[in-house]
């Protein structure tokens, strides 16, 4: 069995969702080869990639990407089918996962010319790109309408896929209704942590050590990958000035309580095990509803219990199902009495549960089983 993974942009969770899965699927001897086909925006971009892809083993090659205006629909289309070309012939028993619906429906009429179906196509929806286009981006109101015109093309365009995958159970009920002639099985499979992420208490104290925390030290941690308005990183501001609080995120708090750092994804389980406990807040919003969160994966998996506004339902759900953390209305209830009680939770515990959900191991293993669904094994 081969796979083909296109991914359409070099975004803030390439590494950790797109790179570290593939990179899993290489090292497990999943598949016979895998070929990652990878969209740039400019030579900046590809540079970047390529430097992140340096030490891969599997075959990548590049297509130019285009903005989100219908106008460049067909250009797209010609990019990504010259792209699979060169990969002919292609064995009858390929698989194709496609992260984003809009490469989807651009991608189509290449994998349909060279495959001769989609039916071995797996579509993996991360989140609800209509919402996240009318909350959170402040484009005028022309470019809004004809970006809206490309989303909502691509939605209708779903119902030529079997395969549908989601990160969330919201995030399922959300394209079940955008999408009403949809005919494909939809799947569930949630944003990763990588092994690296596993609680240990070794890494815990070189960690510690690193930043020159006393073991009498408590310390919250708030990360983000990117700005985006959704992430808040502003409410790391307002919590009680006498906690700790590592911020490793691109926006910088200038407080005396507030250690600022932005490190690459290989770092960052250091600096999660260094922690005593995670925020998360988000607003309140569809794009928030349905997420599946990359940070929170990492949290839990890097055992620590969670403090969050309740604005995501995986994140609640995970919460009260598990008691790993727990949900407050505003950043100016977390104080250094609450912090003393989350840090009653044993991390071994809460790594443990994290990991049997949001581990790559077990990401991984469902994308394999839905797979062999695809491919009627």
């Amino acid at each position: 069995m081969n796979l083909i993974y296109i991914n359409n942009e070099l975004s803030s969770v390439f590494s950790s969702q797109v790179l570290a899965l593939l990179n899993q699927y290489q090292t497990s001897g999943n598949f016979e080869k895998i070929v990652l086909i990878c969209g740039y925006r400019n030579q900046n971009e590809k540079n970047k990639l390529e430097k992140l892809l340096a030490s891969t083993t599997f075959k990548i090659l590049f297509f130019k990407t285009y903005p989100n205006y219908p106008v460049f629909n067909f250009i797209q289309q010609l990019s990504i089918k010259r792209t699979i070309g060169q990969l002919k012939p292609i064995r009858k028993n390929t698989l194709v996962h496609i992260r984003g619906e809009m490469a989807a429906m651009l991608a189509a009429p290449a994998i349909k010319k060279h495959l001769g179906t989609l039916d071995l196509t797996l579509v993996d929806i991360r989140g609800a790109a209509r919402e996240e286009l009318l909350e959170f981006q402040s484009s005028n109101k022309i470019i809004r309408k004809i970006k809206l015109v490309g989303i909502d093309l691509s939605y209708r365009n779903l119902y030529r896929f079997k395969h549908i995958s989601v990160v969330s159970e919201s995030l399922k009920d959300y394209v079940n209704k955008k999408c009403s002639q949809l005919n494909a099985q939809v799947y569930i499979n949630p944003c990763l942590a990588s092994n690296a992420f596993t609680f240990s208490y070794t890494q815990r104290q070189t960690a510690r050590k690193k930043l020159g925390l006393d073991d009498n030290i408590m310390l919250l941690v708030f990360s983000s990958g990117g700005t985006a308005g959704w992430q808040n990183n502003s409410e790391i501001a307002v919590i009680d000035k006498k906690l700790k609080i590592l911020n490793l995120s691109k926006i910088e708090i200038k407080q005396d309580n507030v250690i600022n750092r932005f490190v690459t994804y290989k770092e960052m389980p250091d600096y999660l095990f260094a922690a005593d406990a995670a925020v998360i807040f988000r607003s309140k919003s569809y794009v928030n509803k349905v997420a599946s969160p990359v940070k929170f994966s990492e949290y839990v998996c890097a055992g620590l219990p969670v403090i969050s506004n309740g604005n995501v339902d995986q994140i609640i759900d995970f919460i009260e199902s598990n008691d790993c953390g727990i949900l407050i209305n505003r950043s100016e209830e977390i104080t250094e009495t609450l912090l003393k009680e989350l840090m009653k939770l044993p991390k071994e515990t809460i790594s443990k549960k994290g990991t049997d959900i949001y581990g790559i191991d077990k990401v991984a293993e469902t994308y394999i089983n839905i797979y062999n669904k695809m491919s009627g094994l």
